[in-house]
Parts: C-alpha cells; sequence; structure tokens
C-alpha cells in the first residue's frame, strides 16, 4: 500500500499516528525529515503503515465503547456484521473481558455490556497498558531512524 493512498486528518505532525480503520500509521518522527516530505517532495511523511485485522479493529472498539462506559451490542453486530461472541471469541481478549466481569468491573445484559462503578479505575489502567503497548512501542522504533525499512509491531489478540 503506498502512503500516498492514505488521508486521513487524524495524523498531523511528526511522530503523530492515524487510525482508518482498516490501516494504522506513522508520520515519521523527524521534525526536519516531515518539513522536507510535505514542503519538498510534496508527499504525505507517513513512515510505516500496517493493516488492522477485523478482530484488532472488534477489540479497539470494544475498548473504546467500555471506555465511554457502555458497548451496544446491536451496534457492534451492525457495525461488523457479526455476533459480538463469535468475533471476539477469536481474539484473546475474550479472556480479558471473562475476567473483568469475575472481577465485578463489567455487567453484561441481552443488549449491552456496561462498565461498573467498580471497573471505572479499571477503564483507566487498560487505556494506559494499550497505549505503553502498542503506540510506545512503535514510536521507539521510528525514532531511531525517519525511514526505517521494516517495523515489528506488538501483536494485539
Amino acid at each position: 500500500m503506498s502512503n500516498t493512498t492514505i488521508l486521513d486528518k487524524n495524523a498531523f505532525g511528526p511522530g503523530a499516528m492515524g487510525f482508518t480503520g482498516g490501516a494504522e500509521y506513522i508520520n515519521t518522527c523527524s521534525t526536519r525529515e516531515y518539513i522536507r516530505s510535505v514542503t519538498v517532495e510534496q508527499r504525505l511523511p507517513i513512515a510505516g503503515i500496517r493493516s488492522v485485522s477485523k478482530e484488532e479493529r472488534a477489540v479497539r472498539y470494544t475498548n473504546e465503547r467500555l471506555g465511554a462506559l457502555k458497548l451496544d451490542l446491536n451496534e457492534f453486530k451492525k457495525f461488523f456484521k457479526e455476533e459480538f461472541n463469535e468475533l471476539i471469541g477469536r481474539t484473546g481478549f475474550r479472556y480479558f473481558l471473562r475476567i473483568q466481569k469475575l472481577l465485578g468491573h463489567i455487567k453484561q445484559y441481552k443488549d449491552r455490556i456496561e462498565l461498573t462503578r467498580k471497573g471505572m479505575i479499571a477503564r483507566n489502567f487498560l487505556g494506559c497498558a494499550f497505549i505503553l503497548f502498542i503506540p510506545c512501542s512503535i514510536v521507539e522504533k521510528y525514532i531511531e531512524t525517519p525511514w526505517p525499512i521494516q517495523v515489528t509491531i506488538p501483536r494485539v489478540t
């Protein structure tokens, strides 16, 4: 996939990361290279890009919705064209959700999953863990060189 096929307003500036729904990308972390790419070469300053699987998108979606306190299972099915338990069941995230349920952090109903009061603290830790695991790991690699040939991204399942 060429970096010129991606245009997302979410990633502006050196080191900024964008998510198009099907791909995640990062701009070069070098300010000098970012400016040269945009002004001299007149191209997007994307240093790296990766495809994001349907399963990972479902995990992200679930995490974001629970971060906002409620996941509507009907909306999930509309968005992913698949039942929640089937799609999430193919990921390791299903174990995390079971543990959260046992700990009383989430409550599942027929049509939704809600964060409990007790789960609100866990929500903050989950957000920190995600940022440290994926975005920070990616940025560390891209700080080493402005235009790396290959970067191994931690696998999320």
